[in-house]
């Protein structure tokens, strides 16, 4: 509560019991952590985030909408073995597709916010799908060591190419305009660019 008061105590083992019964029944309800999503907080100068989209994979500030896009991870390997170039080539086409998506979105009129949020910071969020079945085709057990590995090498890939690209649509369009006091402040960021990680033909 904003009040800050005490609504109900309860037992914390009851509360999770009950809440991976019912995740398990129906999928409902998940579980955010309001502090750990303001700590992540990519402009903390311009809001406090309080609430996500309905499925809580991207959080939002007043009047944001999410403008979401998922990979196909099935299709990106070849020859039992990750195509590391395609998915490279997949991950900036991305980028540029959503970028392009808050320009080409039809916003409620009446609702004006909506647009001067959308364009103010330009969310974005690049997901993934297929991983269970990238993992069938490359022979990796999902749920084991070596496939928790390879989601975190996958993720972490498409990361870095999201950012290089996303820094690349900067220079080209200009920076979004929330951008100073945020994370992508010069002035703050911590993040450096590397080498690529591998060559593209995407240009």
């Amino acid at each position: 509560p904003h009040d800050g008061k005490v609504w109900e105590k309860v037992k914390a083992r009851k509360l999770f019991d009950e809440l991976v019964r019912f995740a398990h029944h129906n999928g409902e309800p998940g579980v955010v952590f309001l502090d750990n999503m303001n700590r992540d907080n990519p402009v903390p100068h311009l809001y406090t985030l309080e609430a996500t989209n309905p499925c809580a994979e991207q959080a939002l500030g007043p009047y944001e909408n999410c403008c979401l896009a998922s990979i196909n991870l099935a299709q990106h390997v070849r020859q039992d073995k990750v195509d590391w170039i395609k998915l490279a080539e997949t991950s900036q086409w991305v980028t540029r597709f959503l970028d392009d998506v808050v320009d080409a979105n039809k916003y409620v009129p009446v609702v004006p916010q909506l647009e001067e949020a959308a364009k103010n910071n330009r969310r974005i969020g690049v997901s993934i799908m297929g991983l269970a079945d990238m993992m069938y085709k490359l022979g990796v057990r999902y749920g084991s060591s070596e496939g928790e590995d390879l989601a975190g090498q996958v993720m972490e890939f498409i990361t870095y190419n999201v950012m290089m690209e996303s820094i690349k649509l900067a220079k080209e369009r200009g920076s979004f305009s929330g951008i100073k006091g945020s994370i992508y402040d010069k002035e703050r960021m911590t993040w450096k660019p590397k080498k690529p990680l591998v060559e593209t033909k995407l240009k």
